[in-house]
């Protein structure tokens, strides 16, 4: 068994749901209590994947994404007990149909946001949901759209592609297309920000990959408005940009790590940073060179 493309593991009561590649059923839906490990469901029948992605806890089920049908992720939520599965489509709109390739959740507060497309292959959109039909809504898009998203406190920071601006940052509280512009980061027309795989809030503080013509991708950081979003470190000098931006960050125990370009091994490493007036430092770059990092996951003694 080898672990999926999760991203950091949800709690459902006291479990972790996570995606799992299995002999024989590709990568599926899986639960643990930290003992045994239960199948959910395999979504895929026999060796292909649903490749399941980007758990999130909302009213005691884990919502995901699965690549079904194959190409186009679609929203999914799952119980504790095997084969309690649903394929979500709580949004009233007949055009949103089974080839919504929703990919992104993040949750707060009891509310849960999510992107989808209307139609295969069309831009995404953004929603916000308690977890039921009638309590989701659409907050943003089609005609802008979205292309990431992540949280700063109970508010929701995405990527928003205006075709007139390219990628900028925006936060919004939930209020339907009321999102606050946090840029432009890069002005005339260069895509300023990717949130592709998302940020990382280390205090007050939400932590990502932005872009500007004379830096390239760098550690940016936001405080929620415009005023406080700032390059945070310039880890590679010049417009080649030292930020990876493949990986998510991960924030443990105060200290937020991350990929990044390292000058001193010519390849990327692992970062990692309090949020300081010294920004980030090298994680071991002799005992990481050009090794390829594939995901982050936080362990506790």
């Amino acid at each position: 068994m080898a672990l999926g493309r999760g991203g950091a593991f949800p709690s459902v009561g006291v479990h972790v749901a996570f995606g799992a590649l299995l002999d024989g059923l590709g990568r599926e839906p899986c639960v643990t209590d930290g003992v045994t490990v239960t199948l959910l469901g395999d979504l895929h029948p026999g060796p292909g994947d649903s490749a399941p992605l980007n758990f999130v806890e909302l009213q005691g089920r884990a919502f995901f994404a699965a690549d079904l049908p194959v190409g186009a992720y679609n929203p999914w939520s799952a119980g504790l007990q095997p084969l309690d599965l649903v394929q979500e489509q709580p949004i009233d709109e007949p055009q949103l149909n089974r080839s919504s390739n929703s990919r992104h959740f993040v949750q707060a507060a009891g509310r849960g946001f999510f992107t989808a497309g209307f139609e295969f292959g069309s831009d995404e959109s953004l929603f916000e949901t308690d977890g039921t039909a009638g309590g989701t809504r659409q907050i943003e898009g089609p005609a802008n759209a979205v292309r990431g998203i992540g949280m700063l406190d109970e508010r929701l920071i995405y990527a928003l592609d205006t075709q007139r601006e390219g990628l900028e940052l925006y936060i919004t509280d939930g209020t339907p297309f009321g999102g606050q512009a946090l840029g432009p980061i890069a002005p005339g027309g260069l895509d300023g920000v990717s949130l592709t795989f998302g940020g990382a809030q280390l205090g007050r503080r939400f932590y990502f990959a932005g872009r500007t013509f004379e830096t390239g991708f760098e550690l940016w950081r936001t405080d929620g408005s415009p005023g406080g979003t700032e390059l945070y470190d310039e880890l590679r000098p010049g417009p080649q940009g030292g930020f990876v931006t493949s990986l998510r960050p991960l924030v443990v125990d105060g200290r937020l790590f991350f990929q990044g370009f390292s000058e001193l091994i010519g390849s990327t490493a692992l970062w990692v940073t309090d949020g300081g007036l010294d920004g980030a430092v090298e994680v071991a770059p002799q005992f990481l060179s050009n090794q390829v990092l594939v995901g982050f996951a936080p362990l506790r003694d």
